[in-house]
């Protein structure tokens, strides 16, 4: 639903009022937001971290691909959307799951992805988490069933962490 203006659009004072009017009913509106993807070939054991080594969109500068690579660390206090995905090919039977892990700890989980010999198994989904603005962090887990190093599909459309802030 759009937001009512205070304001018809008549002259340059009446567009000032407006963004003046949306800036204060959205004061946080791009805070936070990013997306990350995995553009290096990278093969992981089970339970590992996900270092996404290249940003599409930083806005805020919080998301590390330097330091702590693949790491999210919000500096304004919120509850957060975030959207990540992850993909590889293991032996039939194999599975491959996602999750957001908070502080170094696992948070949410995404549903498996159960491979069929040869063909993506995928795993992914779309969570919320509250964050403290000062000391949390969060980072995308990968978990595997093989026993061995597994293969992730890399690139944005296949390996990716993305979020924004949607609530203070």
């Amino acid at each position: 639903m759009p937001l009512p203006l205070p304001y018809a659009i008549n002259d340059r004072s009446d567009v000032q009022g407006n963004f003046d009017a949306l800036s204060r009913a959205w004061p946080n509106q791009g805070v936070g937001v990013f997306s990350a993807y995995r553009n290096a070939a990278l093969s992981l054991v089970n339970a590992s971290v996900v270092t996404f080594d290249t940003k599409e969109r930083d806005v805020s500068g919080w998301f590390d691909i330097t330091t702590n690579i693949g790491r999210f660390t919000p500096k304004v206090a919120g509850y957060y959307r975030f959207t990540f995905h992850l993909s590889a090919i293991p032996a039939a039977g194999n599975r491959v799951m996602a999750a957001l892990h908070k502080n170094g700890a696992l948070h949410k989980r995404a549903p498996f992805g159960t491979a069929a010999g040869g063909f993506d198994s995928t795993s992914g989904t779309s969570v919320q988490a509250q964050a403290n603005g000062t000391t949390d962090f969060f980072e995308v887990g990968y978990y595997q069933s093989t026993g061995a190093a597994l293969a992730l599909n890399v690139g944005a459309d296949l390996c990716y962490f993305q979020g924004e802030l949607i609530a203070p």
